[in-house]
């Protein structure tokens, strides 16, 4: 699983909550499935981001979607793929902030997601998103996550 969380463009927006069915995903080409409000994507997000995801399968190459003036970051599911000289294997990422082509091979078959997002996008920095006083920061967050796996091993081998 992967989660990406992605601030609105403004506060106190109305609720809009989004239901549908995806359409099964072409082999070797990029699905839109989620863009800006009021764009061509079958779901939407209320700012500058657009959501893709591609199945390649083995030896075969693609080009990730690259609107101008947008930063790519990308994950990969499954598989492994080449983008220039780099090797990624399953659960890697990547960015790539330039508006330049950037070229992948499925080195095996591949499940690949990527998200172009508008660096200067306007944000809505207040709300339950990450700033909240019940979520604790990442410094604090990730040395407790670390101990309650160490906790769930020692208790699971009792």
């Amino acid at each position: 699983m992967l989660q990406i969380l992605v601030r609105p463009h403004g506060l106190d927006l109305p609720p809009a909550i989004q239901h549908g069915p995806v359409a099964v995903a072409p082999v070797n080409q990029w699905r839109h499935l989620v863009g800006p409000e009021g764009g061509t994507a079958p779901f939407f997000v209320r700012n500058s981001v657009d959501f893709f995801d591609i199945r390649l399968e083995a030896e075969t190459k693609a080009t990730f979607p690259r609107p101008e003036g947008r930063h790519l970051y990308f994950y990969l599911f499954a598989g492994s793929i080449k983008v220039g000289d780099i090797d990624f294997g399953e659960g890697d990422q990547g960015i790539f902030l330039s508006d330049d082509a950037l070229e992948l091979r499925a080195t095996r078959s591949s499940l690949i997601v990527a998200f172009l997002i508008e660096p200067s996008a306007r944000t809505a920095r207040q709300g339950t998103v990450g700033d909240h006083p019940k979520i604790p920061r990442p410094y604090l967050a990730r040395p407790l996550l670390r101990l309650l796996h160490w906790r769930n091993r020692l208790v699971g081998s009792v």
